[in-house]
């Protein structure tokens, strides 16, 4: 990875981190699907803002294809999942579940990709960071209660949707612009999560509290507008598994910002943890890949 793709790892990582704080806030008012779909409008706004300002060059032909299946599968599915998760697990499980998608991301692209083979250093690196991420939070989850295998497997689905539409995009859509390929996207899916949250959480509402509305704003144009944008470039940089290794550093970023902003104590764990975690990804990302030579 170069110094380029490096900060963006971060800057996304640092963004997408603190969602899962975000999403509680507007649950408390607004239903996983309303808010999907105004967070969506928010992101769309904002992304053709940004290219007023950028003029990217647009396709001759647009993939609306393409972009349905990326709306669906990275925008409108697994955002409504997440917040559908956060409902009955607390944001800690739900980020330990949602770390799982480079496993799945790297098990689609062996398949799937060419230039993503199967390899045991990122295998291990793979495995190193999700022991962190499990030893970050392991005293944080919650393992019980009513509605926890609903909560866990609506997360699971979307760290799978997650993966399938990352390996997706670095087939079909590399091509495009990467503030493209966000916009196409962030289109779609909001002119499928809009009609979705009239019919299914009717009577459809505006949320009227300050605070989830600022919420809904975050996600929608830091978080979405933002954070597509530099999805898709590093996505097309890195390929889908090193890129989606950003989900090992959420509750990471999560935890920080508790000791920074709520004066949570630093601990071990979270030293070691947080060890694992760095290392991990700097080993799935070294040049030290030694493919399994193995007949597909």
């Amino acid at each position: 990875m170069s110094k380029k793709d490096w900060i963006q790892f971060s800057a996304i990582s640092l963004l997408w981190g603190s969602q899962y704080l975000w999403v509680k806030i507007v649950l408390q008012e607004t239903g996983s699907i309303t808010m999907t779909a105004i967070r969506l409008l928010a992101a769309t706004v904002g992304i053709i803002i940004y290219h007023r300002f950028t003029r990217p060059k647009y396709p001759s032909k647009i993939p609306w294809g393409a972009f349905l299946f990326l709306g669906l599968f990275n925008l409108s599915v697994p955002l409504a999942l997440v917040a559908l998760s956060e409902v009955y697990i607390t944001s800690g499980m739900a980020s330990v579940l949602n770390s799982t998608s480079p496993l799945f991301t790297m098990m689609f692209g062996w398949f799937l990709l060419d230039d993503e083979p199967f390899s045991l250093v990122r295998l291990v690196g793979l495995s190193i960071g999700f022991g962190g991420v499990i030893l970050l939070l392991s005293e944080k989850l919650n393992t019980g209660g009513n509605g926890f295998l609903l909560g866990a497997g609506a997360m699971l689905l979307a760290a799978i949707s997650y993966a399938i539409a990352a390996v997706f995009a670095r087939r079909h859509t590399t091509h495009l612009h990467y503030s493209v390929q966000a916009l196409g996207q962030v289109m779609v899916g909001a002119a499928v999560a809009l009609p979705a949250a009239i019919i299914i959480e009717a009577p459809f509402t505006l949320p009227r509290q300050p605070a989830t509305w600022t919420g809904i704003l975050v996600l929608g144009l830091l978080l979405t507008t933002i954070g597509s944008n530099l999805f898709f470039s590093l996505l097309n940089s890195i390929g889908p598994t090193r890129t989606l290794m950003i989900s090992y550093l959420y509750p990471l970023v999560g935890i920080v910002l508790g000791i920074l902003f709520l004066n949570e104590e630093i601990s071990l764990q979270l030293l070691t943890g947080g060890a694992l975690i760095i290392g991990g990804i700097i080993l799935a990302n070294s040049r030290l890949q030694f493919p399994l030579r193995v007949q597909k």
